[in-house]
C-alpha cells in the first residue's frame, strides 16, 4: 500500500492541493494555539502537545511542497522514480530519462526541505507576532504562574529573579501580576522576588554608574519599579504593624526600592515596639547589606536587647555602614559641609551611640558563655570597621578578663535572601580578636599604645599574641617616623 506522501506525489495537482491545504492547516493550528498559551492555558505540558504538532505539521508541509518544488526543478521523473517507484527500462525510456533518474538529488531536495521549513517558520512567527520567541522568554513562566501548583509557582518566581538581560524587565511584571494571588504562599514569594530584583537592579545602576557595562533596559525597569510598583507596595505598609512573613517580605522590598514611605513606616514600627522578631531582622539584614543611613539610627536601640542575636545582627549591620572602607559615611562626611553637614552630624551622634551600646553590650553579655562569646567576638569585628577610639577601656578589660585564656571566637555569617553566607566574624582565639582590634584603633591612642608596650613583653601572654602586639608597635613607629 501507499504511504500518504506518495498518494500526494502522484500528481502536481495533488501536491499543490495538499500543500495549500497543510499550510491552512498549519497556520490555523499556529494561530490558535499561539492565542490558546499567550491568554489560557495552565499546562506546560499542554504547551508542548501544541508547539509539537505544530512543528511536525510544519515539517510535513515543508516535505511536501519540496516534492512540488522539486517537480518543477528536477522534473516528473525525478518525483516518479523516487516517491512513485516507477521503474525505467532501457528500451522503452528516453536517454534523458534515464540520465535524469540517476542523478542523485538527495542534497537539493534536502535543501529544499530546510529552506521551506524556515520559510513557513518565518510565515507562522509574524502571523502568530512573534509567539516561538515570546515564549522562550515567558511561555513557561506565564503557564505556570496560572495554574494550580503553589510549590512549582514559587519555584518559578524564585528562578526568575535571577535572569541577566531585558528578560527580568517581562519577569518582574509577571511577579507583579501575582502580589494579588489568592494564593497566600505565592503571593508572598511574589513580594520577596519582586524585592530581589528591586535590589539587583538598584545595585546594577550603581555599577554602571561607576563604569561597568549594562544595558540601558536596566533603567526602564527602575523606572517601571519606581512609577508602578514602589505605590503599590507602600500601600501594603499597614502590614508592618502586625509583623509576620508578609512584614518581612514587605521590608526586602520597600528597603531594595528606597522608598522614604517605607523607611517612615519601618522607623515607626520599631518605635512603637510593632512588628515581630522575624521583622526586626530582616530589617537589620536590610541596612548591612544596602549600607542604609535612613534606617541604622532606628536599629540602634538593639544593641540594649537582651536576645544575642539581635546584638550580633546589629553590629554587623553598624560595621558595614560606618566601616572605614565604606564611601557612604566616612569619605563623605569628612568633608561634608552645609545640609550635608546636618545629616552628616546626625550619623556621627549614631555612631557615637553604636559605640556606647557595643560597650553596654561587652558588659552585659558573659564571654563564658555561648552567646556571650559571640556577642563579644560579632562587635570586636564591627569595631575592627568602625575604629571607634572611645571602646579602648572596653578592649582592654575584654582581654584581661576573658577565662580560659585561650577562648574561641566561633565562626559567624548572615544569610541574606537570594544570596549565599556573608561571613562577618571569622574563628579565631579570642584573645587574638581583641588585638586585631586594637591594630585598628591603636594609632595616635596613647591608652592602647601604652598597653601594649607592657603586656608585648608579658610572659603570661601567649608568644604569638606578643608578636602580635610587637608588630603593632613597630608599624605605628614606622607610620609616626614618616
Amino acid at each position: 500500500m501507499k504511504g500518504p506522501v506518495a498518494y500526494l506525489a502522484q500528481s502536481i495537482g495533488s501536491l499543490l492541493l495538499g500543500t495549500v491545504l497543510l499550510l491552512g492547516s498549519m497556520n490555523g493550528l499556529a494561530l490558535w494555539s499561539a492565542k490558546y498559551i499567550r491568554h489560557t492555558s495552565d499546562s506546560p505540558s499542554t504547551d508542548m502537545l501544541l508547539i509539537t504538532g505544530w512543528m511536525l505539521m510544519t515539517f510535513f508541509a515543508a516535505y511536501v511542497a519540496a516534492i512540488a518544488v522539486g517537480h518543477l526543478i528536477f522534473g516528473s521523473v525525478w518525483r516518479e522514480t523516487t516517491f512513485l517507484g516507477r521503474r525505467l527500462d532501457a528500451a522503452t525510456d528516453s536517454l534523458d530519462e534515464l540520465q535524469n533518474a540517476a542523478r542523485n538529488r538527495t542534497l537539493h531536495f534536502s535543501v529544499l526541505v530546510v529552506v521551506l521549513i524556515g520559510l513557513f517558520s518565518f510565515t507562522t512567527h509574524w502571523s502568530t507576532d512573534g509567539f516561538l520567541s515570546w515564549y522562550s522568554k515567558y511561555g513557561y513562566a506565564t503557564s505556570v504562574l496560572r495554574g494550580d501548583d503553589t510549590k512549582e509557582k514559587e519555584r518559578i518566581l524564585h528562578e526568575m529573579t535571577q535572569a541577566q538581560d531585558s528578560r527580568l524587565v517581562g519577569n518582574t511584571k509577571l511577579m507583579v501580576g501575582q502580589l494579588d494571588s489568592d494564593d497566600d504562599a505565592v503571593a508572598l514569594q511574589a513580594l520577596w522576588s519582586v524585592g530581589e530584583v528591586a535590589r539587583r537592579t538598584a545595585r546594577s545602576i550603581e555599577m554602571m554608574e561607576n563604569g561597568a557595562d549594562g544595558g540601558e533596559w536596566v533603567y526602564g525597569l527602575q523606572r517601571y519599579l519606581q512609577s508602578e510598583v514602589r505605590p503599590a507596595l507602600d500601600r501594603r505598609l499597614p502590614a508592618l504593624k502586625t509583623g509576620g512573613p508578609e512584614a518581612s517580605a514587605l521590608v526586602y522590598a520597600v528597603t531594595a526600592l528606597q522608598s522614604k514611605s517605607g523607611y517612615k513606616a519601618i522607623r515607626k514600627a520599631i518605635e512603637q515596639g510593632a512588628g515581630d522578631d522575624e521583622m526586626i531582622h530582616q530589617v537589620v539584614l536590610a541596612v548591612g547589606e544596602q549600607r542604609n543611613l535612613e534606617l541604622i539610627g532606628s536599629v540602634l536601640t538593639l544593641l540594649d536587647s537582651e536576645q544575642a542575636d539581635h546584638v550580633t545582627l546589629t553590629a554587623y549591620a553598624v560595621g558595614r555602614v560606618f566601616g572605614m572602607d565604606t564611601t557612604d559615611y566616612s569619605m563623605v562626611c569628612a568633608r561634608s559641609t552645609g545640609a550635608l553637614r546636618i545629616r552628616c552630624g546626625r550619623l556621627e551622634e549614631a555612631m557615637e551611640r553604636s559605640t556606647r551600646g557595643f560597650e553596654g553590650a561587652l558588659k552585659r553579655f558573659d564571654p563564658t558563655t555561648e552567646q556571650g562569646v559571640q556577642v563579644h567576638c560579632a562587635i570586636f569585628d564591627a569595631i575592627q570597621r568602625t575604629r571607634a577610639p572611645e571602646i579602648s577601656g572596653a578592649l582592654i578589660a575584654a582581654f584581661n578578663d576573658i577565662q580560659p585564656a585561650d577562648r574561641r571566637c566561633p565562626r559567624q555569617a548572615v544569610q541574606q535572601p537570594f544570596q549565599g553566607e556573608e561571613l562577618h566574624s571569622a574563628p579565631e582565639e579570642y584573645r587574638e580578636k581583641v588585638v586585631k582590634t586594637m591594630a585598628s584603633i591603636a594609632q595616635g591612642n596613647d591608652v592602647i599604645e601604652t598597653w601594649l608596650t607592657e603586656r608585648s613583653t608579658d610572659p603570661a601572654v601567649a608568644s604569638g599574641i606578643r608578636a602580635d602586639m610587637q608588630h603593632i608597635l613597630t608599624v605605628i613607629e614606622e607610620r609616626a617616623a614618616r
